[in-house]
């Protein structure tokens, strides 16, 4: 960030230099005269490192990505009675859960973890999780495949379900190399591999009313009702 900035500022001295993510204009050049300019091998640097600091961070938040898989799936088992249940809040606050750990969590650090959440996209991944099991919760033929299949079907069904609901609806997108989209779907996988292993999904009978916002969320909430697996009975969904 500190090489970034001064850099910006030089190319545009309107540029805010308040803490946040600059607007990279460095990654696209038009031509081969900026080439030649003393701020060439700084780009290049920061070009050439920027897939391995991705893979770094996803190799860090595996442990988190556990740990929230565990919180969320110990709240649904907890309200697995039959009653519907809303999916939304308790995925949204999950990894909120997983800081506090049952303290209480003051000023400072609900504002680190906000910042967190909007560099890893937590309200899409939020979307994504709470659509992709009110689908499978639709689908009894879908969650039985992921009950005898492996991580590989979930896949398929986690990208069918953003088809269906895509977080960001009103947004074109283009198909890139992304590391970020790598760093969701782990998420989305490790969050609802958990639930479908030891929670059975069955419909509510409450279709979402979709509202037209930048994530795609339901005005009256996206309900599932859970069912405890029992062992003994029920298949393991998604052995490996």
């Amino acid at each position: 960030m500190a090489d970034v900035l001064p850099c910006t500022k030089d190319k545009n001295p309107s540029f805010d230099s308040r803490p946040r993510l600059p607007k990279l204009e460095l990654f696209t050049f038009d031509g081969n005269i900026e080439n030649f300019t003393t701020f060439y091998e700084t780009f290049c640097s920061l070009v050439h490192n920027h897939t391995a600091f991705h893979f770094n961070i996803l190799q860090n938040f595996l442990p988190v990505f556990c740990k929230n898989e565990r919180i969320f799936r110990e709240k649904l088992t907890a309200l697995a009675d039959g009653d519907p249940v809303s999916l939304f809040p308790i995925v949204a606050l999950a990894a909120l859960d997983n800081v506090t750990d049952g303290q209480r969590i003051d000023d400072e650090k609900v504002r680190e973890e906000v910042d967190t959440f909007m560099f890893e996209g937590h309200d899409t991944t939020s979307s994504g999780i709470s659509f992709c099991l009110y689908n499978i919760s639709n689908h009894e033929d879908v969650q039985r495949k992921l009950e005898i299949m492996q991580m590989k079907y979930l896949d398929l069904v986690i990208k069918e379900s953003l088809r269906l609901h895509p977080a960001v609806p009103f947004i074109e997108r283009k198909i890139t190399h992304d590391a970020g989209q790598k760093f969701a779907m782990l998420e989305m996988k490790v969050m609802i591999s958990g639930v479908v292993r030891c929670l059975k999904l069955m419909p509510a009978a409450r279709e979402p009313v979709l509202l037209s916002d930048l994530i795609l969320r339901s005005k009256d909430g996206i309900y599932v009702k859970l069912k405890t697996r029992n062992r003994t009975t029920d298949s393991r969904p998604l052995n490996n």
